[in-house]
């Protein structure tokens, strides 16, 4: 495998700066103020060192893989097997760049360790037991369950500009309008999860991020983040975690292996049974903020409601929309279903539907559930952790251009990513 431009800066500069500038509204807080001051700091995962080419990988689907990463204007590519960085690629030094809605992930991960440190009972708790003043209009009904698995039903789920503009970020979930009774749909959720970092930080007694700093970070021996904080001070949930491609790799192969990081247990087991698992019946891709990858193809139906949403925010001809209305909605294996969307609208315009899709909280396939084969964050931009249990595998796709070349195909992605394994 041939050497990249960032490794010369990792064994120089060994850690890099942890904070960086902030935006004109809130900023970045990391362990420049100390949240990491006097912890143990477990070694690192081949770091310093040029990947190891001895654990077993396909070198050729992991040079397709960066070459498809450069393509599509990826910023840094990990790879780790067995816990060992087995390839690494960066477009210059390796550096931290935000996990965007991958942040979410990390969050997740945090829920774990409050349950295991006693600081909640459990995630059906109602949010109202540490937010007294979260009453009215069904808002007693809201667990912490339902603000990871994006049913809560809290209103302004998908609004980034006016998340972004509040003042207090949490204040804004709390005051958030109750749109769908709790627990009965499915709606992406960017509210939930800032409240999410509120309940974190409420039961924590201090700041979310300082809590997921020590709790989690650390024992992974990350040192090197910055967490966005609005300006009031609080931490963002649904976005702001900033990470070099190694340390999201941690996290990954913390998932990986269930909690156990170089031999130390940081979240327990069980965690990840809840974790992992199906977080509703509502949208079974999708667990308590990790997303879920089938090992085989589900079966899945067509939803003529979100299609007519979106027809009805679409410039399309007569004919193309009397195509989309013929789909018949029986189920079918949704790769087929996605064949068809894509012979009809072409592969670009069904990667901006399914992003509009997303960011409206609408599903226009619908899956049933089936065996997984791995579980992902997914961040703005294509900002990915993957983990393939059955593989021992880890990828992180890291990426900073908003004008990419090319533009990203998540499930080509995922057939080179299956590649890295091939004999």
């Amino acid at each position: 495998m041939k050497p990249h431009r960032s490794f010369t800066t990792l064994v120089i500069a060994g850690v890099l700066s942890a904070s960086t500038a902030a935006a004109q509204r809130g900023g970045y807080h990391g362990p420049a103020e100390s949240p990491n001051e006097g912890l143990s700091i477990p070694a690192a995962i081949t770091t310093d060192h040029i990947p190891n080419q001895t654990v077993p990988i396909n070198r050729s689907a992991a040079e397709a893989l960066e070459h498809e990463i450069r393509r599509t204007g990826g910023a840094a590519l990990a790879i780790f097997r067995d816990n060992t960085l087995v390839h690494l690629w960066s477009d210059g030094d390796l550096r931290p760049i935000e996990l965007m809605s991958a942040t979410k992930s990390v969050a997740a991960i945090a829920v774990g360790t409050l349950l295991d440190d006693g600081l909640i009972e459990s995630i059906d708790q109602p949010v109202r037991d540490l937010f007294p003043e979260f009453v009215g209009n069904g808002r007693e009904a809201i667990t912490i369950r339902m603000l990871l698995n994006h049913t809560s039903g809290l209103g302004g789920a998908t609004r980034t500009p006016e998340i972004y503009a509040a003042d207090d970020v949490l204040a804004y979930a709390l005051g958030a309008s109750i749109v769908s009774e709790p627990g009965q749909a499915f709606a992406y959720n960017n509210n939930a999860t800032n409240l999410l970092m509120g309940v974190i930080g409420r039961a924590a007694g201090r700041p979310a991020d300082e809590y997921i700093a020590e709790r989690v970070l650390a024992p992974l021996g990350i040192r090197n983040w910055s967490w966005f904080r609005g300006p009031s001070g609080n931490p963002h949930g649904m976005a702001g975690l900033k990470l070099d491609a190694i340390d999201a790799g941690r996290v990954g192969v913390l998932v990986l292996n269930r909690g156990v990081f170089l031999g130390r247990r940081v979240v327990s087991d069980a965690w990840f049974d809840t974790m992992l698992t199906s977080g509703t019946d509502l949208y079974p891709r999708v667990g308590l903020l990790w997303w879920r990858r089938p090992a085989d193809a589900w079966d899945a139906e067509i939803q003529t409601d979100a299609i007519e949403t979106l027809i009805a925010g679409s410039e399309l001809n007569a004919e193309i929309i009397e195509a989309l209305r013929g789909i018949r909605p029986d189920a079918a294996p949704r790769s087929e279903l996605l064949a068809q969307l894509e012979s009809i609208l072409g592969r670009e315009t069904l990667m901006q539907w399914r992003q509009r899709a997303s960011d409206q909280g609408l599903q226009f396939i619908r899956e049933s559930d089936g065996p997984t084969r791995a579980y992902y964050a997914d961040g703005y931009l294509g900002q990915f952790i993957f983990v393939v249990p059955e593989e021992r595998l880890v990828v992180v796709r890291q990426q900073t251009n908003r004008q990419p070349p090319e533009p990203l195909d998540l499930d080509q992605l995922w057939r080179l990513v299956d590649g890295l394994t091939d004999p």
